[in-house]
């Protein structure tokens, strides 16, 4: 299983919603100061969808050289397209589902093909996303190492880079392990509900039966983390390090695209 590309999402989006989507934008045109919003309803067709789906992927000079679109119309086509997902369910239940055990079952599976291990849920990591129209007021609190304002993004991905964990709005002044503290992951871990998709695997003759995610060294020593060698020493130790540091490298590709 794989995600769909930008052109078949935004189709798949733009067929599923319908009512929901056509409704979603009635609201954004009823909360628009614009008093010609209105009459401009008729324009939102599929190239505006198609531009709202990639204006998170790509930086906004790109996709208004290609779309000729101004930047307004941009962000309000990626409004109205956001509020259309949570609204349409047979899209939110899909791409914004939480794993089942099924679930869990096939990621586990396509991580044991790749790399040869079984029990692995993917990798869990955070990244930081520039936020240029920040509040003067928030700058101290969103303000971190990298000098300016930014927002911290948590996922675990699969190999397909699949996102089946996200948490985001965290303070760019949180590193990983505060981001982890108030993750809802974290959270589902402490209640029990993630109990739910475990199941039993085997790996060298030994039987487990909690399933792990790959993790930086940063992060705590938990019995669902699979954390790297911060110092190698060993041929082996080595090797494994250099395998995290691509898979992690991976999804930090993914996350900041």
């Amino acid at each position: 299983m794989s995600p769909p590309r930008t052109g078949e999402w935004a189709t798949t989006s733009k067929r599923c919603c319908g009512d929901d989507c056509n409704g979603a934008v009635d609201d954004d045109m009823e909360d628009s100061d614009d008093n010609d919003a209105p009459r401009t309803l008729e324009i939102f067709e599929g190239r505006e969808v198609t531009n709202a789906a990639t204006e998170g992927l790509l930086p906004y000079r790109r996709t208004s050289d290609y779309f000729q679109m101004g930047e307004s119309t941009a962000r309000l086509c990626l409004r109205k397209l956001t509020k259309g997902i949570v609204l349409c369910s047979s899209i939110s239940d899909y791409y914004l589902r939480t794993p089942s055990k099924s679930d869990a079952r096939k990621i586990v599976a396509l991580h044991k093909k790749v790399y040869g291990i079984d029990g692995c849920m993917g990798c869990l990591d955070m990244t930081k996303i520039h936020w240029g129209a920040c509040p003067v007021a928030w700058k101290g609190q969103f303000e971190g190492k990298e000098g300016f304002p930014t927002i911290g993004l948590e996922a675990v991905s699969d190999y397909n880079l699949w996102i089946w964990h996200n948490a985001f709005g965290f303070p760019g002044s949180l590193n990983d392990i505060n981001v982890w503290d108030r993750s809802p992951l974290l959270e589902s871990m402490l209640d029990g509900s993630h109990d739910e998709i475990d199941f039993s695997f085997e790996i060298d003759g030994q039987q487990f039966d909690q399933l792990y995610y790959l993790v930086d060294g940063i992060y705590p020593s938990l019995s669902r983390f699979l954390a790297t060698v911060n110092d190698p020493t060993t041929a082996l130790d080595c090797f494994y390090a250099r395998s995290r540091r691509g898979g992690g490298s991976l999804l930090n590709v993914h996350l900041v695209s």
